[in-house]
């Protein structure tokens, strides 16, 4: 898994060029009566890109007949797999290059990445603070101008939460991946509850 910034979709040109063929060539002004006539679009609009469409940059060959050994992925594909193959020490050398400001809430806490760190309340309110990454520690450090200290582990970077802890049962299986955690058997639950009735 790669990422990309945040509104920078050059990141990732090959993935969105990839959307907007889909849309443009596939979905857009259509109607499809099922997933799988969805499917059978795509796929055959896929052989054509592949296998038929001339390009100039491949001095007029398809792409598959130019590179044959491109039909062949270099490695199987399971969304658990993307899990393990994931670095997070990328995210992490990023996080130690910076440093941020906050200002100290009414009850003593700051929030950083959309996650709240409870100062304390001898921390004075209204002060602004200075924020770095720890690398080694994984942790925020706060500091005051004064020199006082505080350290937070770091929340909201583990693999779980940035992929999505139910991602591996996103798509169709014959038998679903054990064991569970509790987090994947509260969604599940939900998802098998009725829909309430909202018909007075």
């Amino acid at each position: 898994m790669k990422f990309g910034r945040l509104r920078v979709p050059e990141d990732q040109a090959i993935t969105e060029r990839s959307h907007q063929i889909w849309d443009q060539q596939v979905l857009e002004g259509s109607h499809f009566e099922s997933l799988q006539h969805l499917r059978q679009a795509l796929h055959q609009r896929q052989l054509f890109l592949n296998e038929h469409l001339p390009c100039a940059s491949l001095h007029e060959q398809p792409p598959l007949l130019a590179y044959p050994q491109a039909r062949l992925p270099k490695r199987p594909y399971r969304p658990e797999y993307e899990t393990d193959l994931m670095d997070l020490q990328p995210v992490y050398t990023y996080l130690s290059q910076g440093q941020w400001f906050r200002k100290v809430s009414a009850v003593g806490s700051i929030s950083i990445g959309g996650h709240i760190y409870h100062m304390g309340y001898d921390w004075r309110p209204d002060q602004y603070i200075d924020i770095t990454f720890q690398l080694e520690d994984l942790a925020y450090v706060c500091r005051t101008t004064r020199g006082k200290e505080k350290y937070f582990p770091v929340a909201g970077l583990t693999k779980a939460e940035l992929i999505g802890e139910l991602l591996p049962f996103q798509l169709p299986a014959f038998q679903l991946a054990l064991p569970f955690s509790w987090n994947d058997w509260r969604a599940l639950l939900y998802a098998e509850m009725p829909a309430p009735d909202t018909t007075l």
